[in-house]
C-alpha cells in the first residue's frame, strides 16, 4: 500500500470517527506539503472548531440544565407560598382567603346547578381558659384535634376553613335544605365536644361550639352576605350559652320567597348526650315554615 492510500485511509478513519462525534482526532501530516497533507491540515483545523463548539455547547447544556433546576425550584417555592396564603399554618385547613376561593365556587356551582350552600360558622366556647390554664401549646394542640375532627365529620361534602382564632366554617356544597345543614351541625359539635387529650398528660381539654346556620337557595346569595347572615345566627347562639345552634334565613331570601323581611332565628340547646336530655327551642322574630318544621323534630 502506497503512502498516499495509507494517509486516504487515515483521512476516512478520521472522518468517520469525527462523524461519531469524536472531535479530538487528529490526522498525522507528512510533510509532503502536497494537496493530501493540505486536506488533512483543513480537516484538523475544523475538528478544533468543532471541539471549541462542542465544549461551548457543553456548557451551555450545563447552564440549561442548571437554570431550568433553578426554575423548577422556584416554582415549587411558588407554589409552598401559594399555599401558605391560603391554608392556615397550624391546622392545615384553608385560612380566611381560602374560605372565600371555596365559597365563590361553591356559589357558582350552585347557581349553575340550583343546589343550596349551606355555611355554618363555629366558634369554640371555653377556649379561652384551656389556653389561660394550660398554655398555647395546649391551646394549639386543641385547635388542631378540632380542625381534624371537624373535616373528618363533614368529609367530602363540603370544606372547612379556619377563619382565625378559634373560629372556623364549613361550607356545604349541594345542601338539600335547612334539615341537611341542621343535622351536620348537631354532628359537628357532638364531635368538638369529646375531650381532648393535652401534651402535659392532664385530664383533657373540654371545648363545645357555638354554631351560626344559614343557606343560600340556589346560590342566590353573594359571599358577604352569607358569612354575614351565618355570624349574625353564631351569636345569636352565643347569647344562649354554650352548645347552642342558631338557624337564619337572610333577609334577601325570605323576601324573595315573598314572606315577612324580617330576620328568621331558631335557637337549639344541644343534649348533654345522645341518649337523654331534653332540647329547649326558643324563637325569635318570623321564623320561616322550614325552620319551624325543623324545630319541631327537636322540641315539643
Amino acid at each position: 500500500m502506497s503512502v498516499s492510500d495509507r494517509r486516504i485511509g487515515s483521512i476516512m478513519q478520521f472522518i468517520s470517527a469525527v462523524s461519531a462525534g469524536d472531535f479530538e482526532a487528529r490526522l498525522e501530516t507528512t510533510g509532503a506539503n502536497d494537496e493530501l497533507d493540505t486536506l488533512m491540515a483543513g480537516l484538523n483545523g475544523l475538528a478544533s472548531e468543532l471541539a471549541a463548539k462542542s465544549g461551548t455547547l457543553s456548557t451551555f447544556e450545563r447552564y440549561t440544565a442548571s437554570l431550568a433546576r433553578a426554575n423548577a425550584e422556584l416554582e415549587r417555592r411558588e407554589q409552598h407560598l401559594a399555599a401558605l396564603a391560603y391554608h392556615d399554618a397550624l391546622t392545615g385547613l384553608p385560612n380566611r382567603k381560602g374560605f372565600e376561593e371555596h365559597a365563590d365556587d361553591a356559589l357558582d356551582d350552585a347557581r349553575a346547578t340550583g343546589w343550596n350552600v349551606a355555611l355554618l360558622l363555629v366558634d369554640l366556647d371555653g377556649f379561652k381558659p384551656v389556653n389561660d390554664r394550660h398554655g398555647h401549646k395546649a391551646g394549639d394542640e386543641v385547635l388542631r384535634v378540632v380542625a381534624q375532627r371537624l373535616a373528618d365529620a363533614v368529609g367530602d361534602g363540603g370544606v372547612v376553613c379556619r377563619l382565625g382564632g378559634d373560629e372556623f366554617a364549613v361550607i356545604m356544597r349541594r345542601a338539600r335544605g335547612l334539615e341537611h345543614a341542621t343535622a351536620l351541625a348537631r354532628t359537628l359539635n357532638v364531635a368538638v365536644s369529646k375531650p381532648i387529650p393535652l401534651p402535659d398528660g392532664g385530664t383533657g381539654a373540654r371545648v363545645s361550639a357555638s354554631i351560626g346556620v344559614t343557606l343560600s337557595r340556589g346560590g342566590r346569595l353573594d359571599r358577604d352576605h352569607l358569612l354575614e347572615t351565618a355570624d349574625q345566627a353564631m351569636y345569636d347562639a352565643k347569647r344562649r350559652g354554650p352548645g347552642h345552634f342558631c338557624v337564619r334565613e337572610p333577609r334577601r331570601a325570605l323576601r324573595l320567597m315573598r314572606v315577612a323581611p324580617s330576620t328568621s332565628t331558631a335557637a337549639i340547646r344541644f343534649p348533654r348526650s345522645a341518649s337523654h336530655g331534653q332540647l329547649a327551642t326558643r324563637r325569635t322574630g318570623f321564623v320561616s315554615p322550614e325552620a319551624q318544621r325543623q324545630a319541631g323534630r327537636v322540641s315539643a
